[in-house]
């Protein structure tokens, strides 16, 4: 089982191709705009809170193909650059928001099958 600090290095590593050069000063910020995006379900939606290693905890899981069905997804596009796991899940307000892998989500919910996906649950509620 890895550490939070190592889960956080993951997250941060997915979001690393996400970092907007103009307004992110890395992944944390990009993770931030990303979820604000993804909560509002608005492309110019402002980040308004930090979901960081200050105020979220990290677990990992494997979802099957009907419980990565329940995702809440940002849009419908399936074709993928690449196809690699974990993607991560944002755990808001009773919500399971999908804010890094959507368009993977899709993808492997369109094929069908019955391969469980790994997935990095980030959970606002209080840290340990």
């Amino acid at each position: 089982m890895l550490s939070q600090a190592q889960l956080w290095q993951r997250v941060y590593a997915l979001f690393k191709w996400h970092v907007n050069p103009r307004t992110d000063a890395g992944p944390q910020e990009a993770l931030n705009r990303i979820a604000a995006k993804c909560i509002t379900k608005r492309s110019d939606a402002i980040a308004i809170r930090s979901f960081d290693p200050s105020n979220c905890t990290l677990r990992e899981a494997r979802l099957s193909p009907d419980q990565l069905a329940g995702l809440e997804r940002y849009h419908d596009r399936r074709v993928p650059i690449c196809d690699i796991e974990p993607v991560v899940v944002l755990l808001y307000e009773g919500r399971e928001i999908v804010i890094e892998g959507n368009t993977r989500v899709n993808k492997w919910c369109g094929e069908g099958g019955s391969k469980p996906r790994a997935v990095i649950f980030v959970d606002e509620g209080p840290t340990s």
